[in-house]
């Protein structure tokens, strides 16, 4: 049985690592304030009009080939299948975003980088040139690429539909450099138990004696902020993935919040004795 992830309205089947996508990727570049920022997308063959946009994140240090490798390419065959979604994989400043974590010492973050600014223009490029639906743009990500989904979240929700963040946490207060508009959003977070660097009961980051990530909130925290936001009252449906076991033998339970007069959801995947990985089973 492989690992299913509702991701955003998208069923996700993280499968094997082994199982290549043979697609050709499209390349594409934008300018943001002098900076030329790349991202390559797949356009599935018979595109339906009005399609869905999904926008796939790196973490510290990663690009294009290993986003793909380390989600098991699946993203890439749920377009190709359902032919409503085109999937975008942007490539970070300096293979970095630049999130909330307002001490963090790359580039994007100490340079001030303006990735609002290239999420805004690539929205507008696929509208443009591939007449996507802009009432449905989603982001994922893992890690720092995860952090920079709650910087969408916050500061342009009104152009990101939901986020689906793996092992990240909202930072601490003192450590947010974000400004929040604090309007609801369809979340989904995906944290392990045993994260040694995303500590699931928050914490400081630690990467390779580097702690100036600095300290981020429980996941608790993390998913109580934005059913916070959520605009009535609602008792979380809980939910035990019994026969979801991954490859390290850990289990999944999934908690939601649902929210009917909105039409949003938040949502934790809490994986009992995972790490800092994106969930696979074989």
């Amino acid at each position: 049985m492989k690992f299913t992830l509702l991701i955003l309205g998208l069923f996700v089947v993280i499968g094997s690592l082994n199982a290549q996508s043979n697609k050709d990727l499209k390349k594409d570049s934008l300018v943001i304030e002098e900076n030329s920022r790349s991202f390559e997308y797949l356009i599935p063959e018979g595109i339906q009009e009005n399609a869905m946009l999904v926008f796939v994140l790196h973490g510290s240090g990663g690009d294009v080939p290993s986003t793909r490798m380390y989600t098991g390419y699946e993203f890439e065959k749920i377009a190709s299948s359902r032919k409503n979604v085109i999937i975008v994989y942007p490539n970070g400043y300096d293979k970095h975003w630049n999130d909330c974590r307002k001490n963090a010492s790359y580039k994007a973050n100490q340079e001030d980088v303006n990735d609002i600014g290239f999420f805004n223009q690539m929205i507008d490029f696929f509208a443009e040139k591939h007449n996507i639906n802009k009432e449905a743009v989603f982001v994922t990500g893992i890690s720092n690429g995860g952090h920079m989904c709650y910087k969408l979240a916050y500061e342009m929700p009104e152009k990101i539909k939901g986020i689906a963040p793996f092992v990240a946490n909202i930072p601490e207060d003192f450590n947010n450099d974000c400004t929040p508009k604090s309007v609801a959003t369809s979340v989904l977070v995906i944290n392990g138990t045993t994260d040694p660097i995303n500590p699931y009961d928050g914490g400081w980051v630690v990467i390779q004696g580097d702690s100036t990530r600095g300290a981020v909130m429980s996941t608790r925290k993390t998913v109580e902020y934005w059913k916070n936001l959520l605009p009535c009252d609602s008792t979380p449906e809980i939910t035990e993935f019994e026969d979801y076991a991954v490859e390290d033998e850990s289990t999944v339970i999934g908690y939601q919040y649902f929210c009917e007069e909105a039409n949003k959801k938040v949502r934790l995947l809490k994986v009992i004795g995972g790490g800092h990985t994106v969930p696979l089973k074989d």
